[in-house]
């Protein structure tokens, strides 16, 4: 009997599951979701009013756009040009020596950084104080220092030693970069371990080289040492060198060249009038060139009569001579192998 009531209330429990199932409303059943906006798009575009332009706010650092042939630029980022007074930039060469550039007192705060002005041959740093107006704060390093390597303006290139037919020495530098920045390049002479400047060049040529095509008292022969090497020095606008912004040429390294024979000049004359039959007849040899004095000794490889100071050649090291003037001299080695007075 107890089975039997069981039995009709587990038939009667279902038979209401499934009445409710078959009657509930099916609108609310299946009811779509409500769409999302953003899934929607209206067919006709909303207009938003554009925002008034200000300067992008990113961190706050000092930023610096490098350039190997123009100054530098240093601008400061992160902060809202409208409440900055003044920026001051600060420039710690490559002998850690500190420089100031400004303040610049309007927008955008850039400044010009005049690298070639300092020593820039090694790691330097550039950094900055903000103002701010108000009396505002002062912040000082914004984002930290910014590091720029120096070598990065090296103006490099190639430097090549001439050596001529009639004994002398050229000397050709080309750089790679910053050649329009250049004021000056020096050529310097290492003969029996001793340096000395022996040309300078303001101007570049055609090609973009720095030229001498014969330094002035190396026709001698006395730069022939078993150390002779060229250096070359770039020097700056205001006057600060680049010491060896390439290797030294070595004389084993010399460039042999051929120097070119002076071509004679015709000069065209006009047939001159029958002079009068008292009148000599013009000469018609050309004048002689003056010969050297026949006193001095010994001559150049062109011929001509030394003067003390300059340099002799390797086999007249320890000889004796005398100048144009009867002047008794030597060479020997005083800063160089030159003719000294006697």
């Amino acid at each position: 009997m107890v089975k039997s009531v069981t039995s009709r209330k587990w038939v009667t429990g279902w038979l209401a599951v499934v009445l409710f199932i078959l009657f509930w409303p099916v609108d609310s059943a299946l009811a779509a979701p409500t769409p999302s906006p953003t899934t929607q798009p209206s067919a006709t575009p909303t207009s938003t009013p554009s925002p008034t332009a200000r300067p992008i706010m990113g961190p706050k650092a000092t930023l610096v756009a490098f350039s190997n042939q123009d100054p530098w630029i240093g601008e400061v980022s992160g902060f809202d040009s409208d409440k900055v007074q003044s920026v001051t930039y600060f420039i710690r060469d490559a002998a850690k020596h500190w420089h100031s550039v400004g303040p610049i007192i309007a927008a955008p705060f850039t400044a010009d950084l005049a690298w070639w002005t300092w020593d820039d041959a090694g790691q330097m740093v550039v950094t900055s104080h903000v103002q701010m107006q108000d009396g505002g704060t002062l912040v000082k390093d914004p984002g930290g220092w910014t590091t720029i390597d120096g070598q990065s303006v090296n103006p490099g290139g190639h430097l090549e030693t001439l050596a001529n037919s009639d004994g002398s020495l050229g000397a050709r530098y080309t750089p790679d970069r910053a050649t329009t920045r250049i004021a000056a390049v020096q050529f310097w002479l290492r003969v029996g371990s001793q340096w000395n400047q022996v040309a300078q060049v303001s101007q570049p040529g055609a090609t973009g080289s720095f030229e001498v095509l014969s330094i002035a008292g190396t026709d001698s022969g006395s730069w022939k040492s078993d150390d002779t090497a060229m250096s070359v020095h770039v020097v700056w606008p205001g006057g600060r060198p680049w010491v060896d912004p390439v290797p030294w040429a070595w004389r084993d390294h010399f460039v042999a060249v051929q120097m070119p024979t002076p071509t004679p000049v015709a000069v065209a004359t006009a047939t001159p009038a029958q002079p009068p039959a008292a009148a000599a007849p013009p000469s018609s040899a050309p004048a002689q060139p003056p010969a050297a004095p026949a006193g001095c000794y010994p001559l150049s490889n062109s011929g001509t009569c030394y003067r003390p100071g300059e340099f002799c050649r390797t086999s007249d090291h320890g000889r004796t001579g005398r100048t144009a003037d009867g002047e008794a001299i030597i060479c020997e080695n005083d800063d160089g192998w030159r003719w000294e007075p006697a």
